[in-house]
């Protein structure tokens, strides 16, 4: 962590440095202080903010924060087999992690768009919003991806998204759909052998 800091009812404390600081309004503080551990970011750092109790009651907050989205690596290590991508992102579809956009800026709704009905991006954004979970097919330059997402608790409204090819996933199934045609076949066949026979 970059800092570490203890924060009263009011908002203000000492951070390690012993500098006296102040983060009072501040949503993730607020949070915290009505007694919910949570994570947010804000102007480029992400900061992790937990209640301070003593005899069961909130007596301040603990906060902490990191330079940039970088050094939090949230997907990096992540083994997805035939997911394209995994990102986090904010409601508004900022990229909070390197993830498509390469960098860990851009955003979501910007870079992709309309696949088939062209509905799918409107529901979706409403659901990054409202912080539900759902699916979607969207494309990016040209190529059709398939989409699932879910909003992460305690945080600021942060969504998880995977990202999978369309024609990969549906040739996947196309395969399955053949072997169990293949396979009706061969019991059908069985079935009016033995009848026959006996």
């Amino acid at each position: 962590f970059n800092s570490v800091a203890y924060l009263d009812r009011s908002g203000t404390g000492v951070a390690g440095s012993g500098l006296p600081v102040s983060f009072s309004g501040k949503s993730y503080y607020e949070k915290a202080a009505a007694g919910a551990a949570n994570v947010a970011s804000e102007d480029g750092k992400v900061f992790f903010s937990v209640p301070v109790l003593r005899d069961g009651a909130v007596t301040g907050a603990l906060v902490a924060d990191l330079d940039g989205i970088g050094q939090f690596r949230l997907t990096s290590s992540i083994v997805a087999g035939d997911t394209d991508q995994i990102d986090v992102l904010k409601a508004d579809g900022t990229f909070l992690t390197a993830g498509s956009s390469g960098s860990g800026e851009g955003n979501f709704f910007r870079l992709a768009q309309p696949a088939g009905r062209g509905g799918d991006l409107s529901r979706m954004k409403s659901d990054f919003q409202d912080g539900s979970s759902g699916t979607g097919a969207f494309a990016i330059d040209g190529r059709k991806m398939l989409a699932a997402y879910s909003g992460i608790p305690d945080t600021d409204g942060w969504m998880f998204l995977a990202v999978a090819d369309y024609q990969r996933c549906y040739a996947q199934s196309n395969q399955i759909l053949i072997l169990c045609g293949v396979l009706l076949c061969i019991l059908t066949a069985a079935f009016f052998t033995s009848a026959f026979y006996f």
